[in-house]
């Protein structure tokens, strides 16, 4: 007959994350959200320079002023 012994687990600790890998781990996420806002615009620009496109008068289609381009300051 096998004797029975209690064996009580071994407690295991888990260390806190240091400040500094926190801190790493912040500055890591800022630059995701930076790149993805950037690739967003990226993306919706087109989107927007055809849409604000279709509603300008056809002679400032063809205008060299940035400003006009990108905000219309006359509907059709």
């Amino acid at each position: 007959m096998a004797t029975a012994t209690n064996v009580t687990p071994a407690k295991r600790t888990v260390p806190a994350a240091s400040t500094s890998r926190r801190r790493a781990s912040v500055l890591e996420m800022a630059l995701v959200y930076l790149i993805l806002i950037i690739a967003v615009f990226f993306a919706l620009f087109p989107v927007w320079f055809l849409f604000t496109a279709s509603i300008r008068p056809g002679q400032t289609l063809f205008s060299t002023n940035l400003a006009s381009a990108l905000l219309p300051t006359e509907t059709t």
